[in-house]
């Protein structure tokens, strides 16, 4: 407000050029938004992965122009723990499973909002656990890490800003090596609010306080989406596509108002040419129930608004159709971290011939429908229920992951050859049957070298001459 009265007092000559020079100023200090056409734009998200993060999470890992270079999780609409287990889930099953993931710092106190359960459970249609990512917890030398200081990187923040708030204090120059922080925010006029803005509201006056350049990314829009008919409205087998399906289900009829506010704000901060930038600068002030933008020629505040909400659904629509691209993650295909034999032994008691033909049958279905096993794929098994031929059941447990306990296995009573059924959740099938001539085999193998040379024999076989393989249409 010293710098507003100060330009009052300029003479009616000077007062032009000081205000010119101003935007001149301030326009360069936000200049970064105009990215070098086939150039990645590198990005931090941070987010509480509460239903509308994950939609974000996926638009954002479907766009082939950003870089994601880290993860960093914060307590919000989930907590901590859960939200970053999400996360993993998320990533892995997505194939992104190599970006890095931070675990942000707990802020006690902060209190459980009515729909954390909901959030904790994503309403039935959760991912995968963690099974390959390690995650680092939060400190400046991880986040010195994870943001490299030679690229021009911004923040983009879908949750509470406790992180920030830390990363400012404990790493002061980290913190200014942010390009731009955007944050998404409902705007009437001036006033600035939002649940993730009045959740911490101490990190979020720490960090509009900062200085650091701030794009307030306007995302009132969404009040006048329908949410639910516009999810409902997506189609396709990408994973985004049936996740909204699970997740629609799993909230039920009565659903409500579902908010597209995270959803636009991703669209927004990727489609830049979807938003018009405020020429006027703004410092932010705390309110009561929020914050008022305070017009300043040299505010560290820029309003991002969707100028264009139809587009912004389009795009929406093409990113969840697309799906995550494969940004690198552990597949089927990696090298057994236990070596076969010692595996099958420690499961079933021994390498016999029935056991090592289920786990092949296992693995083979994995290949054959591009699944990394043990979650989004179910078996159903028809089986003799007498050993040795049951011993093919157990083998195909480990080799496709679909066990009893998980509940994504059926064994049915059927005489040999044994076959069985593989579905995944984006709707693919593959039927494999053990060929006719396989048990006879067994047996004079068996008679002729034993079960443990057996066993190991039909390690070494070609599956084309233990199986036959049937892809159901799609």
């Amino acid at each position: 407000m010293r710098l507003g009265t100060g330009l009052l007092s300029l003479s009616r000559r000077a007062a032009p050029l000081a205000a010119a020079a101003c935007l001149v100023s301030v326009l360069c200090a936000f200049a970064h938004t105009v990215h070098s056409p086939g150039a990645p734009r590198h990005v931090i998200v941070d987010t509480d992965m509460g239903l509308d993060d994950v939609r974000a999470v996926f638009a954002l890992l479907a766009d082939s122009t950003t870089a994601v270079d880290a993860f960093v999780t914060v307590e919000g609409s989930t907590s901590l723990g859960r939200g970053t287990d999400i996360l993993v889930g998320l990533l892995e099953a997505g194939r992104s499973g190599s970006i890095p993931v931070v675990r942000g710092l707990e802020r006690p106190g902060l209190g459980e909002p009515p729909w954390r359960r909901t959030a904790n459970s994503l309403a039935g249609a959760t991912f995968p656990p963690p099974r390959n990512t390690t995650v680092a917890d939060f400190s400046p030398a991880v986040m010195a890490g994870v943001m490299d200081r030679s690229t021009d990187v911004d923040y983009l923040t879908l949750g509470p800003l406790g992180n920030l708030m830390a990363l400012r204090a404990a790493d002061p120059q980290g913190f200014r090596s942010i390009g731009a922080i955007w944050i998404p925010a409902v705007l009437e006029g001036r006033s600035m609010s939002g649940w993730n803005l009045t959740y911490d509201s101490e990190a979020s006056a720490a960090v509009f306080g900062s200085g650091a350049r701030i794009f307030v990314i306007d995302v009132s829009g969404a009040e006048e989406v329908d949410g639910v008919g516009f999810l409902s409205s997506l189609e396709g087998p990408s994973p985004p596509v049936l996740w909204v399906k699970r997740m629609l289900d799993g909230l039920g009829p009565g659903t409500g108002h579902v908010a597209l506010f995270d959803d636009l704000a991703a669209v927004a901060f990727l489609r830049e040419d979807l938003v018009e930038f405020d020429e006027q600068a703004f410092t932010a002030m705390q309110t009561d129930g929020g914050f008022d933008l305070i017009p300043s020629p040299d505010g560290n505040v820029r309003i991002a608004r969707l100028t264009d909400l139809d587009g912004a659904l389009a795009a929406l629509r093409n990113l969840y159709a697309r799906g995550p691209l494969d940004r690198g993650s552990h597949s089927h295909d990696r090298k057994e971290e236990v070596p076969v034999e010692t595996l099958l032994r420690a499961f079933h008691g021994h390498l016999g011939p029935y056991v090592v033909i289920g786990y092949r049958m296992g693995k083979l279905a994995l290949a054959r429908l591009d699944s990394e096993g043990h979650f989004g794929i179910s078996a159903e098994v028809h089986s003799p229920r007498v050993t040795p031929s049951s011993c093919l059941i157990d083998g195909v447990q480990i080799g496709s992951g679909c066990t009893l306990g998980k509940g994504n296995i059926l064994v049915e009573e059927a005489p040999a050859p044994a076959w069985a059924v593989f579905k995944t959740e984006a709707g693919r099938q593959v039927t494999i049957r053990l060929r006719p001539g396989i048990p006879g085999l067994v047996r004079d193998l068996v008679e002729a070298k034993g079960v443990e040379a057996a066993g190991r024999a039909f390690l070494a076989v070609d599956v084309d001459s233990l199986f036959t393989v049937e892809h159901a249409p799609r």
